[in-house]
């Protein structure tokens, strides 16, 4: 499956404009995608560091950006699955904030 969703992120340039330009559409999965989308985690960072300046003034999609970033550059696991359960387990820690 991983490889079909880079085959076409790579493959496809609608699918690409779509991913960043809706990049606030995929909280959980939007940072392995992206990593499925690059050949590089140098192109990865350049493409967080591109939405973060497109988020303009939306201070909680800026910084949620900027984590996903500094995660990426602090992290030695890069694979796409390990990128989305950093997404997964901290919405799920936020949501448990909230509750508690």
């Amino acid at each position: 499956m991983e490889q079909n969703i880079r085959f076409h992120l790579r493959s496809s340039p609608a699918l690409r404009d779509f991913l960043m330009e809706a990049f606030d559409r995929f909280p959980l999965a939007g940072l392995a995608l992206l990593s499925l989308k690059n050949e590089t985690r140098a192109e990865t960072e350049e493409d967080l560091r591109r939405l973060i300046a497109a988020a303009g003034v939306d201070s909680v999609e800026r910084g949620r950006r900027e984590r996903l970033l500094h995660h990426l550059q602090t992290t030695t696991k890069t694979e796409a699955l390990e990128l989305a359960k950093y997404s997964y387990d901290r919405a799920q820690t936020l949501s448990l904030a909230k509750c508690g």
